[in-house]
């Protein structure tokens, strides 16, 4: 993992992960979804109740309906 300075470079180095070796193959889906379950702890941990309805805004349609998709294949 590159060293990162700023916000945006987390952000950006999150966006096109591929896997921890900065590879383009192979894609690291595991690894990218282990790093999805850390931010959700992450805020589950230190968000309060009433702050989750202003995150939920922040979701694309595109986004909201994945992360459905993947609550709904957990069954």
């Amino acid at each position: 993992m590159p060293k990162l300075d700023s916000y945006e470079e987390l952000e950006s180095y999150l966006r096109n992960f591929t896997n921890f070796d900065g590879d383009p193959v192979p894609y690291d889906r595991v690894g990218a979804f282990h790093l999805l379950l850390a931010l959700v702890d992450n805020l589950r941990e230190n968000s309060l109740e009433a702050g989750l309805e202003d995150l939920g805004e922040l979701l694309t349609e595109e986004q909201a309906a994945f992360l459905a998709r993947l609550a709904a294949s957990r069954s």
